[in-house]
């Protein structure tokens, strides 16, 4: 099985390394990628688009799906 775990300004890559050494240690690959953002607010612009109109409301880079970059 594997996850992938999205990174950003607000839960950063070690945070998410660390908080899912229990995935790791039960055999699941984990691969951290990082969401970019030029600041705080334009993460939590995107964030909010999300909740309130779905996942799709927002096109991810290209860079973060394929893991190039």
């Amino acid at each position: 099985m594997k996850c992938l775990a999205i990174a950003d300004l607000f839960i950063n890559a070690a945070m998410m390394e660390s908080g899912l050494k229990a995935l790791r240690d039960n055999g699941i690959e984990v691969e951290v990628r990082e969401w970019s953002h030029g600041s705080v607010e334009k993460l939590q612009e995107d964030n909010l688009r999300v909740e309130q109109e779905g996942a799709e409301a927002v096109a991810l880079p290209e860079a973060l799906l394929s893991g190039n970059g």
